[in-house]
């Protein structure tokens, strides 16, 4: 983790340059990303500045097309997507609404934190168990 020394972040750039300028290189935050405590006061800046995303709707959430593919990208960590009051929750549902699947048979979902996890850290299962019990009904209501 870079944690406040912008040269790690340099060498990851540099180490990974070959790939990500002439491949889509698209990417989710995660805790050491956002949460100031686990970024140490980066806050997502780094991240945010370094990757161009869709951003659409914004830079936490986004879908994209490829080829057969849609890929949708969520925050597991800023506005967590298991909050039922959260709004990027509902653009998740009208984005998997819309989703042509004759023209795109492949959904795939992504974020930070998994839906099922087998751990010891009893924060990363609770954070498991609240993020599945929002997204799982809505993963096999699109077929995702």
């Amino acid at each position: 983790y870079a944690i406040v020394f912008a040269p790690r972040w340099e060498q990851f750039s540099w180490q990974t340059q070959h790939i990500s300028t002439t491949i889509p290189y698209l990417v989710s935050d995660g805790n050491h990303e956002v949460t100031s405590e686990d970024s140490y006061g980066e806050c997502g800046v780094p991240f945010s500045k370094r990757f161009y995303m869709p951003y659409k709707p914004n830079k936490w959430f986004y879908s994209v097309d490829y080829s057969y593919l849609h890929l949708v990208v969520v925050s597991t960590e800023f506005q967590p997507i298991w909050e039922q009051s959260n709004k990027a929750l509902k653009w998740l549902e009208q984005d998997l609404a819309s989703v042509d699947r004759e023209v795109r048979p492949w959904v795939v979902v992504v974020g930070h934190r998994p839906l099922y996890i087998s751990d010891y850290h009893q924060d990363r299962v609770k954070l498991s168990a609240l993020q599945k019990r929002v997204l799982e009904p809505l993963f096999e209501k699109y077929d995702v």
